[in-house]
């Protein structure tokens, strides 16, 4: 603008200047020499009035001729004007033109009537008039104006005209395309300008008046034609971040003569406008007036309101126009009326008073902005700002402090130069309640980097902006559906481009069960646009969690196919969602989200993959495509440890994983599967990993007992064993395929299935739970029971033996328990018992129908060869019991029963009709007892002991290796004991009776006896008539004899010997049996 005016200034003096010394040379030519040198005079004294006494004129080449009008027309080309002192050429005009009229000079005067001036090139910085070095002061507007106008009354003319005037460096986006100035009455002339400003037409009409003795101006107008107002480029598309300002504004003067004096208002009118971009904002008109009085030195704001679509804006104020010692302009400037409803749509207008004042340095291009006020009328904000110089490395700073400032007006004039998207969400979202309690925004930025931080694609460094507020009582708005909060403590922090609203507390709206936890809000630009991530952390019940979580935009339970109302318990839950934030207008973009929760105790209402989950503690998080975590809970009862991930339809993420670990106590397992109570007692730990669609399971043994009650297998604890198997699963189906066993001593490899109706089948496919084992085997579900099959070239048989014997014959006759169905088969070239023996070929049939007694035939060869036979049977309605072998003390081995017979054929055959109730005979033949301790007790070997049978019989009896040549007794089993009657043993050397219960159900053994010598010979006495009875006892017994008890345990009975008896005849020997 001050080109522009030192290049009006300079086109106006040189055509004055021209006017006068066209006028001159007229005269010389026209009259006499004397008279040219007065007009020279003449003319360099109205240059001097027009220019300043700083500048001469030179003339150029010269015309003179008569128009068709009549006037006598005359001109000169390549006029300059220098300056005085320097010479410098500060001004050129290609040609002038002058018409004079011929009336006047008829009369003897000059007068020029019309003036053109053509094609002028001035330097703006070499025409700053007289003074230079001289402070300014305000009249030299006033004596500027005066100069000029009074110079062009001066000189007489009617019209002046220039055309096409510019700077002498040829830049045309500045310049004056035509001035002209015509005469309209007496001291009164038009104003006509047309130029181009910036690039931009520029038009301008205005009056003038002298005042009546001509000496001043006593009245002026300038009114331009509206001015496009235009920067930057607008953006082309949406992805195009530019910034742009389209508008106008007309600018009008007017000098005006009072009764107190003469003032100057200029006044500028902005119309309608828009700035477009990232941040728009409509501008619906704006004025600014400037009144200067004449003889004051200070430019009073007359008017001045700006109205944007949210704002408007009344002020008044003040510009000291003369500089203090330190060269600043003082101003003040306060608001009169300020009303904001950028608050949001629909948001009562919130007014405030805005106060400023400080200095301006027009020659430093400096200002101080010392006192900054923001009153709300409940609180506001104060503080300072200052612009040190115009040059790039010259700094912007400013520091406000918020006091108490309600949250309705913090939005209502929150800047939009400041996170301009942190500033519409919080338009949108936030409500009116609350306030800020305190806080801080400094600004310190260069001049350079102003522009580039003002684009919204390039943030400022925390050194450059900072914003800090103390947030309380508020209210928001979160994103889609999710729950409004209320009662907001927290924080706002603006730094390095990212906002950052924090809440340390809050209340959800229809759900006060639920507690807000610390959470926040971000906004932070990146390539893609602005990004806003959402922090909300809650707790409370789970239910009203879940139903939070289903809200839009999350909406989990959609994912995971569950109902709110499905689960109970409590939890705490973290929503995190990343939106990308669209223009004013434009829906946001929801780009990821995830839900993380902690739960307590949650239990779910209704069975997963057809288990029963509860008491759920631990982590877990899902987002699009997975859900996984890390929980503490319980399954069917049992408590586990459960590590799980699930891909999401319709774009799953990652693998399908379950990893399930679990520790049970002695007692629980009993009391989740009790049927495994006969197989596994003690604490152990398990691990179920799921990889796809298959479980690896792992479960370490080693502190349990374990116990397969069919063998009578048994590992103690202490023992390392483990089992593992992959498992998977199909509609109501199990399969279990690489079952491993494993222990110290054992081991067994297999797989198995199962079904809705349970254990399907087990295929064996290599076992050995001891070090002589070595077979296979399966099991399959038939008939509502199963059908169990075993091969192989060994098997122990000691643990399974062991368990008969301490089991007695209860399962193999009891027919009125009810049981599930059987078929065993068992076919091995070697099976093992006791005592080093072993039975080759063996062959076991064993059937047990669901009632009843079960039937079995077992079939094997002793060690030498000889045939042993068993076979339990149903005949009639009730059983027999058969065996026969021709080596029944290798047979007794092999059970464990007795370790001290060798050989003997026995025969056996019971038979019963009601359940558990037996009777039948065991025959023995020819069979040696060896080393025998207790028939060494009864017989005493040395006839040195008169009370032992030998002292009896006065000989030495050999009891280390003692032959019989057979036995037999009478056995019935009633369910719970077997009892011998008429049981003999005989010998050739000696011989027993006995009877009494052999084992009851306490497994003990109570028998009765007489133990005689010589028993081939002796027992004939008893088969005498009559006198058997006295001298013997009975057909069997002897005359001489000793009686005998045997009980206790089975395993360690206590053999009682009656000596009294061993010199008694028969009868007298009953006496003193026991």
């Amino acid at each position: 603008m001050k080109i522009v005016v030192r290049i009006l200034a300079g086109t106006a003096s040189i055509a004055i200047c021209a006017a006068l010394l066209i006028g001159g040379l007229a005269a010389a030519i026209l009259w006499t020499d004397s008279g040219q040198d007065l007009l020279r005079r003449k003319t360099e004294e109205l240059a001097s009035n027009a220019l300043g006494p700083g500048y001469v004129v030179a003339l150029g080449q010269q015309t003179i001729g008569i128009g068709p009008s009549g006037r006598i027309g005359l001109g000169f080309s390549d006029v300059a004007l220098r300056d005085r002192e320097t010479g410098e050429t500060v001004g050129t005009v290609a040609l002038v033109r002058a018409g004079i009229g011929v009336s006047s000079l008829l009369y003897g005067s000059l007068a020029l009537e019309t003036l053109a001036v053509e094609r002028v090139r001035l330097d703006p910085g070499s025409l700053d008039g007289e003074g230079d070095g001289e402070p300014f002061v305000p009249d030299d507007i006033f004596r500027t104006a005066d100069r000029i106008f009074t110079a062009l009354d001066d000189a007489g003319l009617r019209l002046l005209e220039v055309a096409d005037v510019a700077g002498l460096s040829g830049d045309t986006d500045t310049r004056l395309d035509r001035l002209t100035v015509s005469r309209v009455g007496p001291r009164e002339t038009t104003i006509d300008l047309t130029a181009r400003l910036a690039g931009h037409e520029v038009a301008v009409a205005g009056r003038a008046a002298l005042a009546p003795d001509g000496d001043r101006l006593a009245g002026l107008t300038l009114q331009t034609a509206p001015l496009p107002l235009a920067f930057g480029e607008p953006p082309q598309d949406a992805a195009d971040r530019s910034v742009a300002f389209e508008g106008s504004a007309s600018l009008a003067a007017e000098l005006a003569t009072t009764e107190a004096g003469r003032n100057l208002r200029v006044r500028l009118d902005a119309g309608e406008g828009r700035l477009v971009g990232r941040m728009p904002v409509a501008l619906r008109s704006g004025v600014l007036e400037l009144t200067v009085d004449e003889g004051r030195s200070y430019a009073r704001v007359s008017a001045g309101r700006v109205e944007t679509a949210s704002v408007e804006a009344e002020f008044r104020g003040g510009l000291n126009l003369v500089a203090d010692a330190a060269g600043h302009h003082g101003f003040s400037l306060a608001s009169s009326r300020l009303i904001s409803t950028a608050g949001g749509a629909g948001a009562a207008p919130r007014s405030a008073e805005l106060t400023l004042g400080g200095w301006i340095d027009p020659a430093d291009a400096a200002a101080d902005i010392e006192r900054l006020v923001l009153d709300s009328g409940v609180g506001g904000l104060a503080g300072s700002a200052a612009l040190s110089g115009m040059e790039s490395e010259d700094r912007i700073r400013a520091d406000l402090t918020f006091d108490n400032v309600d949250a309705a007006t913090v939005k209502a004039f929150w800047p939009i130069i400041i996170s301009p998207e942190a500033r519409s969400w919080v338009i949108d979202h936030a409500g009116d309640a609350g306030r800020v309690e305190g806080g801080n925004f400094a600004l310190d930025v260069s001049v350079e980097r102003l522009p580039k931080i003002l684009d919204p694609e390039i943030s400022p460094s925390a050194e450059e902006m900072h914003l800090a507020l103390a947030i309380d009582g508020a209210a928001f708005a979160t994103i889609g559906d999710l729950p409004d909060l209320s009662a907001v403590t927290g924080g706002l922090d603006f730094r390095a481009g990212k906002t950052v609203i924090s809440v340390a507390s809050a209340t959800v709206a229809a759900v006060p069960e639920v507690t807000i936890l610390p959470s926040s809000l971000q906004f932070e630009r990146e390539e893609a646009g602005v990004i806003a991530s959402l922090s909300l952390n809650i707790g409370g019940p789970a239910p009203a969690l879940l139903e939070i979580a289903d809200r839009d935009p999350v909406k989990a339970l959609d994912k995971i196919g569950w109902k709110s109302d499905e689960v109970s318990g409590a939890a705490t839950a973290g929503v995190n969602a990343r939106f990308l934030l669209g223009r004013p207008g434009e829906k946001s973009v929801l780009q990821n989200w995830t839900v993380i929760a902690e739960l307590d105790d949650v239990g779910l209402k209704r069975r997963l993959e057809g288990r029963q989950l509860g008491a759920i503690t631990g982590m877990a998080s899902l987002s699009p495509g997975t859900v996984f975590g890390e929980v503490d809970a319980t399954i069917d009862g049992v408590p586990a440890r459960i590590a799980f991930a699930e891909p999401l339809e319709p774009n799953p993420v990652g693998e399908r994983s379950l990893t399930i670990t679990t520790e049970l106590e002695k007692g629980q397992l009993q009391a989740i599967l009790p049927t495994l109570d006969d197989v596994v007692d003690g604490a152990l730990s398990a691990t179920l990993v799921r990889s796809g669609d298959t479980y690896r399971a792992a479960i370490d043994l080693s502190a349990a007992r374990l116990r397969l009650p069919a063998t009578g297998w048994s590992k103690g604890p202490g023992v390392p064993a483990s089992l593992s198997f992959d498992m998977t699963t199909d509609d109501n189906a199990l399969s279990l395929t690489n079952a491993k066993l494993e222990g110290e001593g054992f081991h067994a490899e297999g797989r198995a299935e199962a079904d809705g109706g349970g254990l399907k089948s087990v295929t064996i496919d290599k076992a050995a739970f001891s070090r002589s084992d070595d077979f296979s085997g399966s099991v399959r579900r038939e008939g509502g029971g199963f059908k169990v099959a075993l091969t192989g070239r060994s098997l122990d048989a000691r643990a399974g033996l062991a368990r008969l014997r301490a089991g007695g014959m209860a399962s193999a006759t009891d027919t009125g328990t009810r049981q599930a169905p059987l078929d065993l088969s068992i076919a091995v070239d070697r099976l093992i018992g006791f005592g080093g023996e072993e039975l080759r070929n063996a062959t076991i049939a064993f059937r047990q129908q669901a009632s009843g007694a079960p039937v079995a035939d077992i079939a094997a060869v002793a060690a030498d060869g000889s045939p042993l036979r068993l076979a339990i049977q149903k005949r009639g309605e009730g059983r027999s019991v058969e065996l026969s072998t021709d080596d029944a003390g290798a047979l007794l081995r092999f059970t464990g029963l007795y370790s001290n017979m060798y050989g003997g054929k026995a025969r056996l055959a019971m038979a019963g009709n009601q359940p558990a109730q037996y009777g039948g005979q065991l025959a023995l033949q020819d069979f040696t007892l060896v080393n025998e301790s207790r028939l060494a007790r009864l017989v005493g070997t040395t006839r040195d002991r008169e009370a032992s049978l030998a002292g009896a019989v006065g000989q030495e009896l050999q009891t280390s290796d003692a032959y019989f040549d057979a036995a037999s007794a009478q056995l019935a089993w009633n369910g719970s004991r077997l009892v011998a009657r008429d049981g003999i043993i005989r010998g050739p050397i000696f011989g027993s009776s006995f009877e009494g219960v052999i084992v009851d159900d306490a497994q003990r053994i109570a028998i009765d006896g007489s133990f005689m010598p010589a028993y081939g010979v002796n027992r004939l006495f008893g088969a005498i008539p009559f006198f058997g009875g006295i001298l013997g006892n009975g057909q069997e017994g002897g005359l001489i004899g000793i009686t005998y008890r045997l009980a206790g345990p089975l395993d360690d009975p206590t053999l009682s010997v009656n000596p009294i008896s061993a010199i008694a005849p028969g009868i007298f020997r009953r006496i003193f049996e026991y």
